[in-house]
């Protein structure tokens, strides 16, 4: 590969924000999946984050881009968890101050509140229809601390499957299983001058979710694939992986995916401001106040402005970093300083606060969202023992790290293990000058649930 600058890098046909360390170990199957994306129509860009890796038909940490008056769109590489994202409640205390009795007792009733794994409802959540209707189409919900997720402001409720619309109801509120959690962590600060501005303070008591849009943008996701196969059939579009599909935004089907994405991308959100709420809740009846920070999507197409053209930018498993003074910053806090980024480590590891800079423009202002697999969920659970995992989360040791369960494998695929190294990862998004740390986030208890 031919060398840009420091931890960026590029090949015929994309381009990798990795340090030497993580390219060399990068998966043959991501160059080929990248390959693959490449040959999409008028693809204008293509790039990967640090966190690359192999996914259904693309990658994980794929950014794609195109002008929009030739733009196409594809359901696989926006993902079928539309919307997931994170969100970071910040408080008045020291973590130092919740001891782990009281800790065990907020995350009980934090549990109580949130259903968590696959399949499940929240009975605590009940909305009239018009209600929920208004919901889907609600770009307004925690407008100053998130984006709108929408591409193009228009919203159509029947392209939205009846087994979505209907299951959607009864899910707001719920966690889900996978990698998706809810972590009580100790904030350590970075950058003092950024966490003056942020509201941070060193050995501040945070909690970071991570959850999108349950069943509702999966049905959604897996309905507009099989749709979009047809069509390309029809139409005689190829394609290198049946399992990678795509059209140009102004055919039908496009253009009714687009709309229901948008309903997927805010119900994710709305997910998490309800989770955020029933937390602050929880807090305050320990009298310790919190709010949230901001709140950062990942898996979505957005329509944003490049040299005075509009640009229609997909990014699968990776996340918006906003630079100082970009036009969509939702919040004048944040003019100044460019948007929270949250980057979320993996059980037992590490999590991150970082900024958007000017630099970045290289990446289409995108950073990764996470340490990123380097071991699928079948191949963690053979080859990481209980044994392991326990010493990660230094169980029976001094700074144990709580988790809500007692059988460590029902989670093995999401040990430490499984993933990257997040130090690696972040030295390389500092080094790719994707983004600057403003505080290190220790994990002191998890809330996960079971696939």
């Amino acid at each position: 590969m031919k060398k840009i600058r420091d931890g960026v890098y590029t090949n015929d046909y994309a381009i990798f924000f990795m340090t030497e360390e993580i390219l060399k170990d990068l998966d043959e199957g991501v160059l080929q999946q990248a390959k693959n994306a490449s040959q999409i129509p008028n693809v204008e860009f293509l790039g990967y984050t640090p966190d690359a890796h192999i996914g259904k038909g693309t990658s994980i940490g794929t950014i794609i881009v195109w002008d929009m008056s030739k733009a196409w769109i594809s359901p696989t590489i926006v993902g079928v968890d539309i919307g997931c994202g994170m969100r970071l409640i910040l408080t008045d205390k020291f973590a130092d101050d919740i001891d782990k009795a009281l800790l065990k007792i907020i995350m009980d009733e934090v549990e109580d509140l949130i259903p968590t794994g696959v399949g499940k409802k929240n009975k605590k959540i009940a909305l009239s229809k018009t209600k929920y209707e208004e919901y889907l189409q609600n770009t307004e919900i925690d407008k100053d601390i998130s984006d709108k997720m929408v591409l193009i402001h228009e919203f159509d409720l029947d392209t939205i499957p009846d087994e979505a619309y209907e299951i959607g109801k009864e899910q707001f509120a719920t966690l889900g299983g996978g990698n998706h959690f809810i972590e009580f962590q100790k904030l350590h600060v970075i950058d003092k001058i950024i966490a003056e501005k942020w509201g941070l303070f060193d050995g501040q008591f945070v909690v970071m979710i991570h959850s999108g849009s349950r069943r509702f943008g999966a049905v959604i996701g897996d309905y507009y694939q099989k749709k979009f196969k047809d069509v390309m059939k029809s139409k005689g579009i190829t394609t290198p992986d049946p399992q990678l599909t795509f059209l140009p935004i102004d055919n039908k089907v496009a253009k009714d995916y687009i709309k229901a994405m948008q309903s997927a991308a805010i119900y994710a959100k709305i997910n998490r401001h309800y989770m955020s709420n029933f937390i602050i809740s929880v807090l305050e009846k320990h009298s310790i106040d919190a709010w949230v920070l901001y709140d950062v999507a990942h898996n979505i197409a957005y329509m944003e402005r490049f040299a005075n053209r509009e640009k229609l930018v997909i990014r699968k498993g990776a996340t918006r970093a906003l630079p100082p003074n970009h036009y969509l910053i939702p919040n004048p806090k944040f003019a100044d300083t460019g948007h929270p980024v949250i980057l979320p480590g993996s059980m037992g590891s590490s999590s991150y606060l970082m900024r958007g800079i000017e630099d970045n423009i290289i990446s289409y202002h995108t950073v990764n969202h996470g340490a990123g697999r380097v071991l699928s969920r079948t191949k963690a659970k053979k080859t990481i023992s209980i044994e392991e995992f326990s010493k990660a989360l230094k169980q029976g040791q001094d700074g144990e790290i709580l988790i809500n369960t007692k059988n460590l494998k029902d989670f093995l695929d999401e040990s430490p293990q499984s993933y990257k190294d997040i130090e690696v990862v972040i030295n390389s998004v500092i080094t790719s000058r994707l983004a600057l740390p403003v505080a290190k986030m220790e994990p002191l208890g998890v809330i996960k649930g079971k696939d």
